[in-house]
């Protein structure tokens, strides 16, 4: 089991999107951190994964991911985007 907490910086909305400049990633099994730059290290550190656990992923970094490097996460690793999680335990604010 490798459930991967991740982030990536990139220069850009998704429209505009050229680059991504980091990936940050913090292993919750093994208490790892790890980062890098270059896509094929990031795609494979996400590969490696059963879960993948991010902020606004599948509206965003998946997208990214998807649009610059044409990957999409393998059927059987679980997506965990903390943004809905936040919305269902908080469904009454505000969302401005």
């Amino acid at each position: 089991m490798s459930r991967i907490v991740y982030d990536l910086e990139t220069d850009g909305f998704l429209p505009v999107v050229t680059k991504v400049h980091v990936c940050c990633t913090y292993d919750l099994d093994t208490k790892e951190e790890w980062y890098s730059t270059k896509p094929e290290e990031i795609l494979k550190q996400l590969d490696s994964a059963t879960e993948l656990i991010c902020h606004n992923q599948i509206d965003y970094d998946l997208a990214v991911l998807d649009k610059l490097f044409n990957w999409k996460p393998k059927d059987d690793i679980q997506i965990t985007d903390t943004l809905i999680l936040s919305r269902l335990g908080n469904p009454d604010r505000s969302l401005l």
